[in-house]
């Protein structure tokens, strides 16, 4: 078997060195995940209060009789950080490693701690197993802008993606034990991220962002005795939940300098998870986004994925008016530029490629019935024929049965004499774009459940699609619609749609 030793081999796995032969039963000798005894400081909510020490290990790559990759054996190659020198290591003025102690005991206020670590010369550090006490004595340069611990962090999570998952990420077709491969190594990436963003690393801070968003790891990330629950007790430091987690990331990100941080910090406010939604000021991160892209010091497809969600937003009238000669153009330059990035990165940017792809045909041949947003004409709507049927669908507490036997949902007849108003105001009204509502909508909300949106935050478009859908959506899911009735979502829309009608015959009494 060709062993690949190196250190210095580059991030992605060299998949013709591999030869082919039987695995058998052979488990790596030397695990994956291994902490040292020094641990590093940080003051900070996502990444510390502190980070272990870890065990670097070089996979050795074998293919299996149906050629596919697994790990034949890991070697030990070294510690990260290794604070090799003397000039690594510098001694500084006891700072404490917490707030408080593992006990409980208030050493300062956690303002003052954060402050105590600013503009010191390096990271703090503590040895469990030789320093007593909860103060920092020594702190280390080591690494100083996170390159290394970067470098090293792409590696073992290229190795979760690429030999312990599907070409998508995804590990439920896969062993128990390459799938504890594949948790072990996103384990590992996001410590040694960490260890990269303490130190003011942009990409290892958008890296953490979009592991913590798409909870790659289930939930199960590292904890210190400091921000885990112990004994039924509370942590001592509370650590944001997943999606604030995620979205703190990206603006650490974007403060730095980041271009591709703009985009997801976009999406976050596309979706209004931690924050609320705002169609125009996601957009106008779009376009932030797209023109630092082009930037000095950007990685190369950062401006391709803007361009991407600038498409589709003025496809559909998303923030902006609608404009499908631009939309075509940035659809064009994103599947030019995200070509590279879709084959090194699949689990990321493929279906991104993909998308870009299609909607450059749907736009060079349009359907006959392919209608064109028009501002002007969607800002005059009135929904009354709509939302008229609000009060009798709050008065209900019925809508219908399920016919015992079949497979089906009848509803009352109220509730069909809405339906059918839903489904002529979408033909008497095209410039909605209610042909193609699908796409709108996975344009405007992106990937949040469509119940889950607050229609406070949507302009009437973006609410009557979403009834629409509920409606549409019917004849392929049967008592979908009797869902969102009982749970009083569609009514909650059309409140939404009432007070937008009042709001818009306000302003036109208003005008001279």
């Amino acid at each position: 078997m060709e062993r690949n030793d190196d250190p210095n081999c580059p991030h992605h796995l060299r998949h013709d060195r591999a030869p082919d032969i039987d695995p058998g039963h052979v488990r790596p000798h030397v695990p994956i995940l291994r902490y040292d005894d020094l641990y590093y400081c940080f003051a900070d909510l996502v990444i510390g209060p502190v980070l272990p020490t870890v065990q670097l290990t070089l996979p050795s790559f074998a293919k299996d009789r149906r050629g596919k990759l697994y790990v034949r054996e890991r070697s030990l190659i070294g510690f990260y950080p290794q604070n090799d020198g003397p000039e690594d290591v510098v001694s500084i003025k006891p700072v404490p490693i917490c707030h408080r102690t593992v006990m409980d005991t208030t050493l300062m206020t956690y303002g003052q701690w954060v402050r105590e670590y600013r503009d010191l010369p390096g990271t703090p550090f503590y040895s469990s197993t030789y320093d007593d006490g909860d103060y920092c004595k020594r702190a280390s340069r080591y690494d100083a802008d996170g390159a290394e611990a970067q470098e090293h962090a792409m590696f073992y999570f290229e190795e979760a993606m690429r030999a312990h998952a599907d070409m998508f990420g995804t590990t439920e077709s896969l062993s128990d034990w390459e799938r504890q491969q594949h948790h072990d190594c996103l384990k590992l990436a996001e410590i040694l991220f960490r260890h990269a963003a303490g130190r003011g690393n942009a990409r290892a801070w958008l890296a953490l962002g979009r592991i913590y968003d798409d909870d790659l790891n289930h939930g199960d990330y590292f904890d210190s005795c400091y921000t885990a629950s112990i004994k039924g007790q509370p942590p001592i430091i509370e650590q944001p939940p997943l999606p604030e987690r995620a979205r703190i990331c990206f603006e650490r990100a974007a403060t730095l300098g980041d271009a591709e941080a703009l985009a997801f910090l976009g999406d976050l406010r596309l979706e209004g998870r931690t924050c609320r939604r705002d169609a125009r000021r996601a957009f106008a991160l779009y376009e932030e986004a797209y023109a630092r892209g082009g930037g000095p010091g950007q990685v190369r497809h950062a401006q391709a994925a803007a361009a991407l969600r600038l498409a589709r937003c003025y496809e559909y009238g998303v923030g902006c008016a609608v404009d499908t000669a631009k939309a075509l153009t940035l659809y064009r330059y994103a599947q030019d530029h995200l070509a590279d990035i879709a084959t090194k990165n699949p689990w990321w940017y493929l279906h991104a490629h993909a998308e870009a792809a299609d909607e450059i045909a749907y736009l060079t041949n349009p359907p006959i019935h392919l209608a064109v947003g028009d501002t002007d004409a969607i800002a005059k709507v009135s929904y009354t024929p709509i939302t008229k049927y609000l009060p009798t669908l709050e008065r209900m507490d019925d809508f219908g049965t399920t016919h015992i036997g079949m497979d089906w949902f009848f509803y009352n007849d109220d509730v069909i004499r809405f339906m059918d108003a839903v489904s002529r105001f979408a033909e008497e009204h095209p410039e909605l774009g209610a042909r193609n509502y699908l796409g709108f909508l996975e344009a405007s909300i992106l990937s949040t459940p469509i119940d889950n949106v607050d229609p406070a935050d949507c302009d009437a478009r973006t609410v009557f699609l979403m009834i629409f859908y509920g409606v549409r959506q019917e004849r392929f899911c049967t008592g979908l619609l009797n869902d969102l009735l009982r749970a009083g979502t569609i009514q909650r829309w059309l409140r939404r749609l009432a007070q937008l009608d009042e709001e818009r015959m306000s302003a036109e009494a208003a005008q001279p």
